[in-house]
Parts: structure tokens; C-alpha cells; sequence
């Protein structure tokens, strides 16, 4: 099946270049389940980041040249909704070299929202070379973002409800200085308005 959909509680802060080393090295190490893995995101969105403003992200993703997806992502104070649609190669190239949009839900949500998908365009792009260790209730992702000739880094944890996530990014992250604070501006964000 092509279409998904999935509720995230994430918990997310962003780290210095010598934090990320430092977590890099140590759960580098980790005989725990991980994987490495380099995400190149292209955003969408109108002139006037309609999209953006109101709490969406609607973007393909190349994940190390192996699969790619186009996902709607829409922000809730409770959890974020995704919906993923997996792309093939052509469906990608077509989607970010021509914004030829594939049928299928994503389209149909952005519709049922008021959004005509053939007035967007691309707006940025976003490299993130990515470490993902996962543990049995909890992934934890290390991220080097690079955009818009800048680099910036962040720690994130995925779980079962956003207070499980912070709890666990503080648990996991304290003893690097990590600090775990709210209004944490997205990845999506930084790069669509070059923060």
C-alpha cells in the first residue's frame, strides 16, 4: 500500500557543532539497533508560504538514494499528523523537477483544505545526514542539517506521547549540555525562512 498515515510525538532541540560531535561519538557506539541514513528534503508551499504559516509542511524526501516519499506533515498541539505517500523514482523526479502531482491522498487532503497543489512550488531544499538509534518505546535521531549554504544540528526523540519523548530527550541528551526548551523552531522552518 502506497498511502500511510501517522501520528508523531516528538520531542526536538537543537545542539552545537561540539554537541553534536559528542553525541555522534558516544551513541555512534552503541550496540543498540541504529542506522545512518542521508534525507534530502525538498519543501513545497505557496509564494506566500500559505502552508507554512499555517502549521503544514508538505515535502518529498530522497532517503539515501534507496527510497523516496512525499509527505504532508500537519502541526496539532497534541501529536503531528503525517501522511506519507511513497513515490517512485519517476514519480519523485517528476514531482520536484515539474511539481507533476501524483493522485493520491495527500492531494485529496490538501483539496479538502482549500489548497490548489498545482499553484505550489518548490520552495528550498534540506540535506540532513542522519543517525537514528532505536530503542523499544523510543527512536532517538541525531541530525547535521545543511541548507541554503549553512549548517545547523539538533537531537530529536520519537514516542508514544510528547511528555514520554522530552522526558526521554532530557534523559538521553543531559549529561551533553543539552538543554531541552519550548518554541524549538523546526527543521522545515529554519530552512523555508533561512533562520
Amino acid at each position: 500500500m502506497k498511502n500511510f498515515v501517522n501520528k508523531e510525538f516528538e520531542a526536538r532541540a537543537m545542539v552545537s557543532e561540539e554537541q553534536y560531535a559528542a553525541l555522534m561519538k558516544h551513541y555512534g557506539k552503541c550496540k543498540t539497533q541504529k542506522s545512518y541514513l542521508v534525507n534530502t528534503n525538498n519543501y513545497f508551499d505557496y509564494e506566500d508560504l500559505f502552508l507554512t504559516n499555517n502549521h503544514m509542511v508538505l515535502r518529498t524526501r530522497n532517503i539515501s538514494d534507496e527510497s523516496y516519499e512525499l509527505t504532508l506533515k500537519i502541526k496539532d498541539e497534541k501529536c503531528d499528523i503525517e501522511h506519507n505517500y511513497v513515490l517512485t523514482l519517476d514519480e519523485y523526479n517528476k514531482m520536484n523537477d515539474n511539481l507533476v502531482f501524483p493522485s493520491n491522498e495527500i492531494k485529496c487532503v490538501l483539496s479538502s483544505r482549500g489548497i490548489d497543489p498545482t499553484k505550489l512550488k518548490k520552495i528550498c531544499s534540506l540535506k540532513t545526514e542522519r543517525l537514528e538509534i532505536h530503542y523499544k518505546k523510543y527512536l532517538l535521531v541525531i541530525d547535521k542539517n545543511d541548507f541554503r549554504d549553512k549548517a545547523d544540528y539538533n537531537v530529536e526523540v520519537e514516542s508514544f506521547s510528547r511528555k514520554a519523548a522530552q522526558l526521554y530527550l532530557v534523559k538521553k541528551t543531559a549529561k551533553f549540555g543539552v538543554t531541552f526548551k519550548k518554541g524549538y523552531v523546526s527543521k522545515s522552518r529554519r530552512a523555508i525562512y533561512n533562520l
